[in-house]
């Protein structure tokens, strides 16, 4: 559908226009929207990233390195470190997003950056099971 505008005139004149020049502008608005939704359809699926999809990236990177610090330094409390990092990359996702200043494709910067965030520490933390087998997963009740 089309988006119509009104423009208020200073003449009662100069505002005339007729019924086929008003269609002609309402169907330019409506058909002018699908080449710029193409542009980006046809840029995602033929692998053209912008620099927007490498805040993506930043926050896998330090979600990896931030599963190695834990899984280093933490030892069998690497449970009580683990959502310390997904927290540290909640803020970091936001601060990154908001620094950008682009609204288009916001949530979907955010799920995917958040997403990959924690897909790589789940594999992390199940490494960190298998190598840590003494801890325990649930607390006991006694």
């Amino acid at each position: 559908a089309g988006m119509l505008r009104v423009r208020w005139f200073r003449s009662p004149s100069a505002g005339n226009t007729s019924l086929s020049t008003v269609e002609v502008r309402i169907n330019n608005c409506a058909t002018n929207t699908l080449p710029r939704v193409w542009g980006q359809c046809s840029d995602a699926y033929y692998g053209r990233v912008n620099w927007l999809r490498g805040s993506i990236g930043i926050v896998w990177g330090a979600a990896l390195v931030g599963a190695v610090l834990v899984g280093v330094f933490a030892g069998s409390a690497f449970l009580v470190w683990i959502p310390v990092v997904l927290g540290a990359l909640v803020i970091m996702t936001s601060a990154i997003q908001l620094a950008i200043h682009r609204r288009d494709g916001f949530v979907t910067r955010m799920i995917a950056s958040l997403g990959g965030g924690l897909v790589i520490l789940v594999v992390a933390s199940a490494v960190l099971i298998a190598i840590h087998p003494d801890v325990a997963l649930l607390p006991s009740l006694d």
